[in-house]
């Protein structure tokens, strides 16, 4: 038995021998082409694939988009410089820049934000959706949508008001006494479940 294994040992450390280390990449043709990235426009595709297939140098972003859904439709994607804007089948976009990310508006207000807390501050009002990826949701104004988070917590404050609903998959829902949820309010949270319907 121990002889197999030496064996087998030495034919792995033979095969890697042979195939050699890894080839460098190339160098880019000047020093700005590692930051430019040539802008371009996609229809059709879907997030599992694009950010990797675009550009290698687009691959610290690949953790976010990761954990968007294989699923969702994109119309649209254009990449210029360090950012991505990315344009879904219902209009809303997501616009990932460096390591930040911003929302932009479209025809409702509805949004993606992904990856850092956001919120509504007291007298706001977002007269449509929010999904927040990996983060929470704060609400002291008015939503005029729903409120959804995947990894994140939703907390309604006294002043807060979501119209259409709220729910925190693998999150907490925390509604403080004075805030207002209409609809649903649902929590996932690993194996507990928390449903609450209201009008």
């Amino acid at each position: 038995m121990k002889t197999i294994i030496s064996i087998l040992f030495l034919f792995f450390l033979t095969i890697s021998g042979i195939a050699g280390p890894p080839e460098p990449p190339e160098a880019p043709e000047s020093p700005n082409a590692v930051l430019v990235i040539p802008k371009i426009k996609l229809d059709t595709i879907r997030f599992g694939k694009t950010a990797r297939e675009i550009d290698s140098s687009q691959s610290r972003l690949d953790n976010v988009l990761q954990r968007i859904s294989d699923s969702i439709e994109v119309k649209d994607i254009t990449i210029e410089g360090e950012s991505i804007r990315i344009v879904l089948t219902n209009d809303s976009v997501i616009s990932l820049s460096g390591n930040t990310i911003a929302n932009l508006p479209h025809k409702d207000n509805s949004f993606v934000n992904v990856g850092h807390t956001y919120t509504v501050k007291q007298g706001d009002v977002v007269n449509g959706s929010i999904v927040n990826v990996g983060a929470d949701v704060i609400v002291n104004g008015t939503v005029n949508g729903s409120v959804m988070t995947l990894g994140g917590n939703i907390y309604v404050a006294p002043t807060g008001y979501i119209r259409d609903g709220a729910v925190a998959l693998s999150g907490k829902l925390k509604v403080e006494p004075g805030g207002q949820v209409t609809n649903i309010r649902l929590s996932l949270n690993d194996s507990r479940r928390e449903i609450e319907e209201s009008s």
